[in-house]
């Protein structure tokens, strides 16, 4: 367990065997771990299952030595087991030999003391709302709650993946997904080796020379208004599992953090416009970040980047000569807004464009062949346009954990557009407690032949 956090990691075994009472709050108070201010503000904004995940999130930020304070306040109020969980040493003292007794905090603001009993106290607020029974999964307050920002509050709710029953507890995208204990395999990303190259010059893009490409991978999880953008804690999983597997797949790898929308817009014109492409197989952009709303993501200044005015402009035909002819992958993770998918089938009006074609069917007689400005991108959104999406602190996005564990099983043998449906039928598998879901889109551009991505293989001979 070196170097894991060990509050996060183990944080619904904590709450599962935490008295969380007035007694163990006035403690934390007492010892400086909160503030009764702190509490008070959480309490307020989450319901009585919430409050104890947060309660123990609010100490895990806290940081520096707080899990041995942390583990000598568990002592102190008799909560033995948890203590054992956070320190197998400490926790083995004799729980006959540890005396709870009643005890009263004192209200930082007035400075008066408050009887536990009270009907002031935390705990019977606490008590009372507990009373009043769950908010139903349909009522617009409870989305709202659930989509409470985590630097605010952090809420936390159990997951159940249906196809290994692990248990998190989790937040959407734009919040977080906290790990506990029974999370038992973090993704080791290992490309299975091509035996064979797929080649049909009408169907099948080239892939196969020396230089395969650039990927690019721009992560943004710190953002300068924290309340609104919280810090996207987990998401350097991703960034490491999508570069294992992209120098495995034999591209090269290009990493930016944190970029304000100034920055982003300046790299987007100097990368696209980069010679490497010339010699270049194909180029992956990926960009991960929060999401406000459908098509657009957060820089790391909190600032709108447009994905298609800003973005996928930047790589068409005109703006990018050197991969005209040749794919472009592009991997969005971030939210499309802030609904909840619960499992109802979604149902949406589609408009097609009706073609326009000349009276005889023939081109103008003047008009010389060219390629469309847009063409060969393939598109990958984590969510559907208005939804959230979810991330685990320990093993990362939903939709990124399932695209690398398809690539790395089905590169060998499987066109990129088919292992995207394979990806489909795997997040399928993913399922919150409350039966919340996450659907992800994959959209194309003239994307007209298939992609084989050959790992291990040598460059391809010569026709």
């Amino acid at each position: 367990m070196a170097g894991v956090n060990k509050i996060i990691w183990n944080l619904k075994t904590l709450v599962d065997n935490t008295v969380i009472d007035d007694i163990f709050l006035s403690k934390l108070i007492e010892k400086g771990l909160l503030t009764d201010n702190v509490i008070k503000n959480i309490q307020n904004k989450n319901d009585s299952r919430k409050f104890p995940y947060c309660i123990f999130i609010e100490i895990d930020k806290k940081g520096g030595s707080i899990e041995t304070r942390l583990v000598d306040i568990l002592l102190e109020t008799g909560n033995m087991r948890a203590a054992k969980i956070l320190d197998n040493k400490k926790g083995t003292v004799d729980l006959q030999k540890v005396e709870r007794v009643p005890v009263s905090r004192v209200d930082s603001e007035h400075k008066t003391q408050m009887d536990v009993t009270a009907e002031n106290s935390l705990f019977k607020r606490i008590n009372t709302l507990a009373q009043r029974g769950n908010i139903d999964d349909n009522e617009r307050t409870e989305n709202k709650e659930q989509q409470e920002i985590v630097g605010k509050s952090e809420n936390t709710e159990s997951i159940a993946i249906i196809n290994n029953k692990e248990n998190v507890s989790f937040d959407p995208e734009n919040q977080t997904i906290i790990a506990t204990e029974d999370v038992k395999e973090i993704l080791e990303v290992k490309v299975l080796q091509g035996t064979e190259y797929f080649i049909d010059e009408e169907s099948i893009y080239s892939f196969g020379s020396d230089a395969r490409g650039m990927a690019v991978i721009i992560n943004n999880d710190k953002f300068t208004d924290d309340e609104d953008y919280p810090t996207r804690t987990g998401s350097q999983v991703d960034v490491r599992n999508l570069s294992d597997l992209f120098k495995q797949l034999g591209l090269e790898v290009l990493i930016r953090e944190n970029l304000t929308r100034t920055e982003t817009l300046n790299f987007l014109i100097d990368f696209s416009s980069d010679e490497v492409h010339a010699k270049s197989d194909m180029m992956i952009f990926c960009m991960a970040t929060h999401g406000p709303d459908r098509s657009t993501l957060v820089s790391a200044d909190c600032r709108d980047i447009d994905i298609e005015t800003d973005i996928l402009r930047s790589f068409n035909n005109e703006n990018c000569p050197g991969l005209r002819g040749k794919p472009k992958f592009f991997i969005f993770q971030a939210c499309q807004g802030q609904d909840t998918d619960y499992g109802v089938q979604i149902r949406g009006n589609q408009t097609d464009a009706k073609p326009f074609f000349s009276k005889t069917g023939a081109e103008p007689p003047s008009s010389p062949l060219k390629d469309p400005a847009w063409e060969d991108m393939l598109i990958a959104y984590a969510t559907l346009p208005g939804f959230v999406s979810y991330r685990d602190t320990v093993k990362g996005t939903w939709f990124i954990e399932s695209l690398c564990k398809v690539l790395m099983e089905h590169s060998c043998d499987t066109s990129l557009r088919d292992m995207l449906d394979m990806v489909a039928r795997m997040l399928k598998k993913y399922q919150t407690e409350r039966g919340a879901k996450q659907s992800f889109k994959y959209e194309v551009i003239h994307f007209y032949k298939k992609l084989y991505l050959h790992p291990g293989l040598p460059p391809k001979p010569l026709l």
